[in-house]
């Protein structure tokens, strides 16, 4: 039986957490290049389902996800959770899209 020492959990638990981050697009990165011609059939296709969908207004739906940002430097972990709301037109093509940033504890 093989025993782990703690750096080497350490190293195997940052590296699972790299790879987690690495899982999708992330939103801000995303966003921009498909603003004006991804469907919500695509968003959804690509990033996943909404946290929260909201009726539609006068122009259409309104999707909510988030994500948590995690630090790069030390101390290592979530240093906040970011908020995307995300508009469509009654086309359901994404037209427009804000960012909030929130202390970590939103994200739950």
């Amino acid at each position: 039986m093989q025993v782990f020492s703690l750096p080497s959990m350490r190293s195997a638990i940052l590296f699972i957490l790299l790879l987690a981050g690495c899982a999708g697009p992330r939103l801000v990165e995303y966003l921009p290049s498909v603003q004006g011609v991804a469907t919500q059939a695509d968003v959804k296709r690509d990033i996943g389902p909404p946290l929260k969908i909201f009726p539609p207004d006068k122009s259409g739906d309104i999707w909510v996800y988030r994500e948590l940002n995690y630090s790069h430097n030390p101390p290592f972990g979530v240093s906040s959770c970011v908020e995307y709301v995300l508009t469509f037109d009654r086309k359901q093509v994404l037209q427009e899209w804000t960012v909030k940033e929130w202390p970590p504890q939103s994200c739950r």
